[in-house]
Parts: structure tokens; C-alpha cells; sequence
């Protein structure tokens, strides 16, 4: 009983976050269309009058897809008489979820305090995206956000269960299919799964642990056909691919003619999820992309890669994404848009959380996961700082 209600706390305690952001929804948020979500008015018409046509459910949305989203938002316009306000609280299920889960892996093989789980929840309903949550359009983006999530952590449950691994990459699978046909980015919820199978079979490899590798080799192999399946069909008859964008442009041939201007979209890209201003945003994309090198480096060196592999598709499917968002929106320079943050914010979450679990488990100095110091210590040497002596302490 003790254990259940301790478990309890520590769930309603992730949650805190997204009470405030209800709070803070329900306090700010008008009830008034805006934007895109004049878009929603027009289906929503059409579908009163004419019933639901899948073949416009399935239409673009400039380069978006909002299959899934559209099918959401129907009963959800139906019972709140298209109730913006309504939809914008209703839609922070999706996250709220996503962070529950996430804490269910993080919890796993340790003794991980709660406490430090919490900078990731903050992290995850931080009002950076405040206009985001202010917007009934952007569940796409939110389930864009969540439901790769739930991928990652399906695919860790079936890459580390006995029982029910099937049930789990089936699971896996129908999370990334919602979140490829959710909005673009969610395209690289596959990448993030391929590129973390990938590692996993690779180590399981080296380390002649035969006992799922072949499970783990057939995972790869569905995923990529399901992966190439997905995008086929969502760039079916569009331009995309071919290099023009939804405003007649080519983004292909602008990311050539223009690297240095693609470059510094990439770095304000990657930072502004965590600082405001484009000096700190530059130096903060710096951070975690030699963060990212480094953790990928550390983690390969270890024989329990598999139980890390929720944060390794997290920042891979992040990095994916950006590279999409650069492809598709460099020339019109909207690096501020909440949006984005939605789905960046996601890279700072992966490395922490990977860190965390990297000194809990003895990746690094014998330092206690719940000692804030250690970890700002490991910090600092990620970046360059005695990282020779960091990896010959490891």
C-alpha cells in the first residue's frame, strides 16, 4: 500500500507541470478561430453538410498531412459546438501522456529520484510554446510530439521484454503511423526507431548477446518497409520531395545556394527551445550537438546500450526533424515560432534524461544520480572539458 501510494505521488508530481499550463490555458486562452484554424472551420462545414470525406481528411495543409488530427477534432468540434478552448485544454492529453510514459521507462532498473525527472517535465510544458498551447490548430503538432514518443517507449519495451515484445512493436508501429500522417516532422518518428534499432543490433552484435538478435534484426527490417511504406503515401502526388515547397520555391536548391544562412536556421533552430535570444540560442545548439556527440560515444561503449534506447531515438528523431523543418522553411526564417519548440524541446529532455540514467548506472564518475552537482559536473566535461579523463574513469 505504502509503495502505491508512493508510486501515486511521484506520477501526480510529473504532472504538476501540466496543471499549470491548464491553468494557465484556462486563464489566457480565447474562444475566437485564428490563423489555420479558419481551415478547420471550412472541413468542419463541409463534413455537417456533406458527411466525412476521407479523401479530404487525407489532404495536404500546406506540406501537412492531418489525417489523424482531423479525425480528432471532429467529435471534439461536434461536443463543444466548436469550442476553441475547449480543444486547446483537451489537447495537452496527449503530452501529459507522453510524459507519464517516459517516466514509467525512466523509472525502470534503478532508483532514479523523482526529483530529477522533473526538470524534464518542466521542460516539456514550458510556456516558450505558450502561443502553441494557445492554439486549437496545433494538435497536430502536439501529437506530432507525443505520439513518436509513445513509439520510442513501445519499441524499448519490445526490444527488452520477454512477454508481449510483439504486442509492444505492433504497439510501436500504429504510434509512428499516427504521427507520420499527424504533421510532417512526425515522418522522422521512423528515424528515430530505425537509427535506435540500428545501435541496439549493432551492439547486441558486438557483445554476441544471440539471445533476441534476431528479434531485434526482423524489428529493423519491418520498420524500415513500414517507414518507406509511410512516406511513399504521404508524398504521394505532391511536390515535396522533388524540391519545391508549399510556396512554389525550391528549398533543395536555396540550402545550396545559401549554406551559411541554412547553418545558422539550423543552430536558432536547435537552441530556441531553451533561450530567447539568437546569441544564447547559437551557443546552446553548440552544447547539444557536442552533448549529442558525446553521449552517443559514451553510450556505445556500454553493454546495456538497449536500456537507453528511448533517449537515442528521442534526439534522432529531434535532429530529423529539424532537418525537415530547415528543408521546408529556411527561406521564410520563422526559427520563433512556437511550433517548433513543440517538438526541439524534445532533444534537451533526451540528452538530460540519458545523463541521468549514464551516472546512475556507473557511466562515468561514481556519483550519485540525485547530486545536481555531479550531474552539471558531467556537463561541463561532455563538452570538451577533461573528456580523456572522463572516458578513462568510465
Amino acid at each position: 500500500m505504502n509503495l502505491l501510494k508512493k508510486t501515486t505521488f511521484q506520477y501526480l508530481l510529473v504532472c504538476v507541470p501540466a496543471f499549470i499550463i491548464l491553468l494557465f490555458i484556462n486563464k489566457f486562452a480565447v474562444n475566437v478561430p485564428s490563423w489555420d484554424e479558419f481551415a478547420n472551420v471550412d472541413f468542419f462545414r463541409i463534413v455537417s453538410e456533406q458527411g466525412i470525406d476521407f479523401g479530404k481528411a487525407f489532404g495536404f495543409h500546406n506540406e501537412h498531412r492531418l489525417f489523424f488530427p482531423r479525425l480528432v477534432w471532429l467529435p471534439l468540434w461536434k461536443i463543444s459546438s466548436f469550442n476553441c478552448v475547449f480543444v486547446m485544454l483537451f489537447q495537452q492529453i496527449f503530452p501529459l501522456a507522453a510524459v507519464c510514459f517516459l517516466f514509467h521507462i525512466f523509472r525502470e532498473r534503478g532508483k532514479t529520484s523523482v526529483w530529477l525527472f522533473l526538470p524534464a517535465a518542466a521542460l516539456w510544458f514550458t510556456l516558450t510554446q505558450k502561443d502553441n498551447m494557445l492554439s486549437a490548430f496545433q494538435l497536430a503538432f502536439v501529437m506530432c510530439q507525443a505520439f513518436p514518443v509513445f513509439a520510442f517507449c513501445f519499441m524499448h519495451l519490445a526490444i527488452n521484454k520477454e512477454k508481449h515484445h510483439k504486442l509492444f512493436f505492433c504497439l510501436s508501429c500504429v504510434c509512428a503511423v499516427i504521427a507520420s500522417f499527424s504533421s510532417a516532422h512526425g515522418l522522422f518518428g521512423w528515424f528515430g526507431l530505425i537509427v535506435g534499432l540500428i545501435l541496439v543490433l549493432i551492439k547486441s552484435l558486438r557483445i554476441k548477446e544471440n539471445r533476441k538478435w534476431d528479434i531485434e534484426c526482423s524489428y529493423l527490417v519491418i520498420t524500415i518497409l513500414l517507414a518507406v511504406f509511410s512516406w511513399v503515401i504521404y508524398f504521394h502526388g505532391s511536390t515535396y520531395l522533388t524540391g519545391v515547397n508549399h510556396l512554389g520555391k525550391s528549398g533543395l536548391s536555396y540550402i545550396i545556394q545559401h549554406l551559411g544562412r541554412t547553418l545558422n536556421y539550423a543552430l536558432l533552430l536547435i537552441g530556441n527551445s531553451l533561450a530567447t535570444s539568437d546569441g544564447n540560442r547559437q551557443i546552446l545548439a553548440m552544447l547539444l550537438i557536442a552533448l549529442s556527440v558525446y553521449l552517443l560515444i559514451a553510450l556505445f561503449k556500454r553493454d546495456d546500450l538497449k536500456n537507453f534506447f528511448v533517449y537515442i531515438a528521442l534526439v534522432a528523431f529531434t535532429y530529423g526533424a529539424i532537418a525537415g523543418f530547415v528543408y521546408g522553411r529556411v527561406e521564410l526564417g520563422d526559427y520563433n515560432a512556437s511550433r517548433y519548440v513543440t517538438t526541439t524541446i524534445l532533444l534537451p529532455i533526451g540528452l538530460y534524461l540519458a545523463l541521468v540514467k549514464m551516472v546512475e548506472s556507473g557511466g562515468g564518475y561514481k556519483t550519485s544520480a540525485a547530486n545536481p552537482v555531479g550531474i552539471c559536473t558531467d556537463l561541463r566535461i561532455c563538452v570538451g572539458f577533461n573528456t580523456r579523463s572522463y572516458f578513462r574513469r568510465g
